[in-house]
């Protein structure tokens, strides 16, 4: 039997009324593929100047941030992205090729090629 014996995230941290990415697909540069992404907006938004974007290029190769809003779990990153926001940043993560939780195929056509 699993017994948790310390939590790391903060009490009340999903209580925070955080803002909620918007989700959004687009087609890679193969043409063909379907890429996931996440996009969370500025608190103000400069229709002068326009706002900085970071993009958030998540570790570990096959680590999945975006997909089914799994980057909630992940609350150290979550919260730096909210300061950005609150910064006037965008703020756009991805689920670059070799993700996992979109098959074997979307994983491995990019095996000896990443760089």
């Amino acid at each position: 039997k699993e017994t948790r014996i310390t939590d790391s995230v903060p009490e009340g941290f999903a209580d925070m009324g955080w803002q909620k990415e918007e989700y959004v697909r687009f087609t890679g540069r193969d043409g063909e593929t379907e890429i996931s992404a996440s996009i969370l907006k500025p608190d103000q938004i400069d229709r002068t100047n326009g706002n900085p974007v970071v993009v958030f290029v998540h570790g570990a190769g096959s680590l999945q941030n975006v997909y089914k809003g799994w980057s909630f779990s992940y609350w150290r990153e979550y919260m730096f992205h909210q300061f950005l926001t609150k910064k006037g940043y965008y703020v756009i993560e991805v689920d670059y090729r070799h993700s996992t939780g979109y098959g074997r195929k979307f994983r491995e056509d990019v095996t000896n090629w990443m760089g």
